[in-house]
């Protein structure tokens, strides 16, 4: 397989085309502790609203370890405003209350 390295991405041939095989986004370098702990640079918690005491998901994928932030269900109040009338709510609301009973 030809591999073409550059600047901020890494291009492999597939099928007489170049495509690209992983895409450097952002490089920072961190130490883990004793206890297992790294330390994410502000910028990159700022970027992504990661705040002090806030859960992150780790996934093992191929090219290494993924952190994605696990928002706090706070954030998402408000997120359907607008989206159903009163109305409409309290008839659906109505409806589940007569399933349940």
């Amino acid at each position: 397989m030809r591999v073409l390295q550059g600047p901020s991405c890494t291009w492999k041939l597939k099928y007489d085309k170049w495509v690209p095989c992983s895409t450097r986004v952002s490089e920072s370098e961190t130490t883990v502790t004793r206890k297992g702990q790294v330390t994410i640079p502000a910028e990159l918690r700022k970027k992504y609203g990661i705040r002090e005491g806030m859960k992150v998901d780790i996934t093992d994928a191929p090219s290494g370890l993924l952190l994605k932030p696990i928002p706090h269900m706070n954030d998402w109040a408000g997120a359907d405003a607008g989206k159903y009338t009163y109305e409409e709510m309290v008839s659906k609301l109505d409806r589940l209350r007569r399933k349940w009973r």
